[in-house]
């Protein structure tokens, strides 16, 4: 028998709430494999109108992170599920549908696993869950990821890179890469060399805007003035183009001297944005929540500091992770905590839409005291509701995590399952199943001047080929995407320190594969040379 959920409720709604072997009618799921955690990660919903969801899965055996999906119909049935998996841990942060049924992701891969030390990477999977590229981002950063994925109108992708880049101090990227998973470009989102006044930039979100931009949100170091010896933490919201070139940055709350952070932004029928934020104090637990609405220009319009006490005389503490328009509704997701002594759960608040008038127009909240706080999504479906995800203790091991997916309306009541007769998962020639994904074969991008200029397609001008299998053992074979004419392909493999290792003046293409069994475990780069073509690189895991 489920334990009874626990639920905070603002305004007088009658629901009753019973044990979930009999909510037969209610849109509310548990999902978990056995002897494992798993913590909720992404959601959206599919062209098929049905679900993918997922995150991280970790088996008490082996501890080995891995990337967990699962396809549920419109009332949250599992349909298929399947485990994204390579010779190392992997943590996917965001995903989005692509216009072949597919799905593009992107995250953190952890090379030396041993010392916990990420990178960034991106994969794309077709309308059958099965694997056509996955791209890894090599950089001499200790921990850097990639945040947020996007498809863009000619179905490229543009992904944002934290932590990333040779600059001084850590800093955000915005890259695009092609339909095949190759880098076409990469920008820092806040140029240091021209910002000077700003450090350490760290994206949340990247939201897609009607009129074919891109809005970037997230946080970043200010100074008030450049005497200042001391940089704030404030929220910042950007604006880009298709090509990565900058339309406007906003740094919110420095001439109001407020500490924040910046996360999900909707945007609304006249193109302003309302945006989700955190409000920090200089000490102490209290955090407030903050919504910020943005003209198309990045002008500050309006803005609100929602004080804990307005939404609950229990809420010591709370902020704004995401925020979704539901009708004459806003709905919002945040973390809840009771008193400065207790973990945080996550709740969602509804509101009405004039959250700039003097009294919050409270709709209702509702929280989840027996799930967990900061690992809590919301998605809009297109029948005008929300989905929250979030992460909870398995009911029949309480040392393992489940997932948890409750459908609610703009009040927050859970939504009744209804008949359903949809046909899922159309675009694919034959039935899905559950089984594994299996990252191999990478594209690896060796640095951030890898094709700093988007007039370099490799497809026209550079060499441009797969190190087969990659990460390899004994032998490799290098497939190459284009290549004209014949004449020599000059091979040199180097070490990460530039020694050449591996010479082969006379390669051909097709031929027999490369012995790399003399060489230690590690990565190293393969260069390749032909009369005609710019030369072409690729990084080489040897284990």
């Amino acid at each position: 028998m489920f334990q009874v959920m626990k639920s905070l409720f603002i305004n007088l709604i009658f629901i009753a709430f019973l044990p979930l072997n009999t909510h037969a009618q209610l849109w509310e799921h548990f999902y978990g494999k056995p002897d494992s955690y798993e913590f909720s990660n992404f959601m959206i919903e599919t062209y098929d109108k049905g679900i993918l969801t997922g995150g991280t899965t970790s088996s008490i055996l082996n501890y080995d992170s891995h990337t967990w999906l699962v396809k549920l119909d419109r009332n949250g049935d599992s349909l298929w599920s399947k485990t994204l998996k390579s010779n190392y841990p992997n943590r996917v942060h965001s995903i989005v549908k692509t216009a072949d049924g597919g799905i593009a992701g992107c995250g953190s891969i952890y090379i030396d696993s041993s010392a916990w030390l990420s990178k960034p990477f991106a994969f794309k999977l077709d309308a059958c869950g099965e694997l056509e590229w996955c791209t890894y981002f090599e950089t001499d950063r200790i921990l850097s990821w990639a945040q947020s994925i996007v498809v863009t109108d000619d179905n490229s992708f543009l992904i944002t890179l934290n932590s990333y880049g040779d600059y001084d101090t850590e800093n955000t990227f915005l890259a695009k890469l092609d339909t095949n998973g190759w880098q076409l470009w990469a920008k820092p989102v806040i140029n240091p060399d021209i910002y000077t006044d700003v450090a350490n930039p760290y994206s949340e979100t990247l939201l897609e805007t009607k009129a074919g931009n891109y809005l970037l949100s997230g946080k970043g170091f200010w100074r008030h003035n450049p005497a200042d010896s001391v940089y704030w933490l404030r929220p910042f919201y950007a604006l880009y183009d298709e090509a990565g070139n900058e339309q406007w940055i906003t740094p919110f709350g420095i001439a109001d001297s407020l500490l924040g952070r910046g996360y999900g932004c909707t945007e609304m029928e006249n193109g302003h944005f309302l945006c989700a934020a955190r409000r920090y104090f200089y000490s102490g637990s209290l955090q407030h929540g903050f919504i910020i609405e943005l003209d198309g220009d990045g002008n500050a319009l309006n803005y609100r500091s929602v004080e804990p006490g307005e939404i609950d005389e229990n809420c010591h503490s709370m902020f704004f992770l995401q925020i979704e328009q539901l009708g004459d509704a806003l709905v919002l997701a945040m973390p809840y905590l009771p008193d400065p002594n207790s973990e945080d759960y996550p709740s969602v608040l509804s509101l009405g839409m004039d959250v700039f008038n003097e009294e919050l127009p409270l709709l209702n909240l509702r929280a989840f005291e027996d799930k967990w706080g900061m690992q809590h999504i919301i998605t809009k479906t297109n029948d005008n509701k929300v989905i929250s995800i979030k992460t909870q203790q398995d009911q029949s091991a309480a040392s393992y995590t489940d997932l948890y997916l409750l459908k609610m309306n703009t009040m927050l009541a859970t939504d009744s399952i209804r008949p359903d007769n949809s046909i899922y998962d159309s675009l694919c020639p034959h039935p899905i199943s559950h089984g594994e994904v299996f990252f191999d074969n990478w594209h690896i991008i060796p640095g951030v001047n890898e094709l700093s200029n988007p007039s370099q397609n490799p497809q026209l001008n550079k060499l441009t080929f797969r190190v087969q299998p990659n990460p390899g053992k004994d032998r490799i074979s290098l497939q190459f995407d284009k290549i004209n004419g014949s004449g020599q392909i000059v091979i040199n493999i180097y070490s990460t320190h530039g020694s050449l290792l591996i010479n082969l003046p006379n390669y051909r293409p097709g031929s027999s594969s490369i012995d790399v069994s003399s060489l230690p475990k590690g990565i190293y780069v393969i260069q390749v040379l032909k009369q005609g073509y710019a030369p072409g690189t690729q990084k080489f895991i040897k284990y």
